[in-house]
């Protein structure tokens, strides 16, 4: 089994119906300039014009932001996103040279159609729910 091979098999935990449900209940806390990279990383994962090597650390940094377990718990008020922003950041810096105009669009796009501009303009039926 090659590398490749192996990698689709976590590419279907990056699927839209999978990945940006557990991103929308985060992106409160993520804020919104981190929350336009994670996407931003996440259009270049399906994009399928980055190496074996970059896939790899894409869908290292978006799973351990996902994910429950963590180096430092999330739960930490000011401290707990600390770590998955630091390597969401190296991630987003290592993989700058493939982002492409197009990407940056679809993540703005796609954020927008979560905070529309002006408070009064926001969708109730898209704007994620709040974590308490």
């Amino acid at each position: 089994m090659t590398t490749e091979d192996k990698l689709s098999g976590y590419e279907k935990h990056f699927e839209e119906d999978k990945f940006l449900p557990k991103l929308k209940r985060l992106i409160f806390r993520l804020g919104e300039e981190v929350t336009l990279r994670v996407l931003m990383l996440w259009f270049l994962l399906g994009s399928g014009k980055v190496p074996v090597k970059t896939k790899l650390l894409i869908i290292a940094a978006l799973g351990y932001l996902v994910m429950p377990a963590d180096l430092v718990s999330d739960f930490i008020p000011a401290f707990g996103f600390a770590d998955d922003v630091a390597f969401l950041t190296y991630a987003f810096n290592q993989t700058k040279r493939y982002m492409s105009d197009n990407i940056r669009e679809k993540a703005e796009e796609k954020l927008q159609s979560w905070f529309p501009s002006g408070k009064n303009e926001q969708n109730p039926e898209t704007l994620p729910e709040r974590e308490h």
